[in-house]
């Protein structure tokens, strides 16, 4: 299970490392995507498979699906290692995340999240946990 949270630096070349304990947990040749609420998600081999299958499952005829897996797909990064275990994270996911330099990395339970640090912060503000957690009664919780 992924879980914890991580301050960590993005170098001035885009390049930033997974805390060894998620890098772990993810497994060799894991993914970095856009996620929701402007974070990128790192899931392991498997999970993707297995999310990507649901998703090729979708019929071409729904333009609303078809648009998310593009979006989706179009920013999907096989992660490489360099010798120091650190991988490029593209501009495109540094600008969809507002990456710039102070990051935020957690576990999400089933994937890894990696916010800026000030975007990660505005989230944590933008609501009581209290309230997020009576909702999960709805799922039997």
């Amino acid at each position: 299970m992924l879980i914890g949270t991580y301050n960590n630096k993005i170098d001035e070349k885009g390049r930033l490392r997974m805390p060894p304990k998620l890098k772990e947990e993810l497994g060799p040749g894991y993914y970095v995507t856009r996620g929701d609420s402007n974070c990128l998600y790192a899931m392991s081999r498997d999970r993707f498979q297995a999310l990507s299958q649901k998703l090729d499952a979708i019929t071409l005829t729904d333009p609303v699906a078809q648009k998310f897996k593009r979006q989706f797909y179009s920013t999907v990064l096989a992660v490489e290692e360099d010798n120091q275990g650190r991988f490029l994270l593209s501009p495109t996911l540094r600008a969809l995340a507002g990456i710039t330099k102070e990051v935020v990395i957690i576990g999400a339970g089933d994937r890894v999240e990696i916010w800026s640090e000030e975007r990660w912060k505005e989230y944590n503000e933008s609501g009581d946990f209290d309230s997020f957690m009576s909702e999960l009664a709805k799922y039997e919780i």
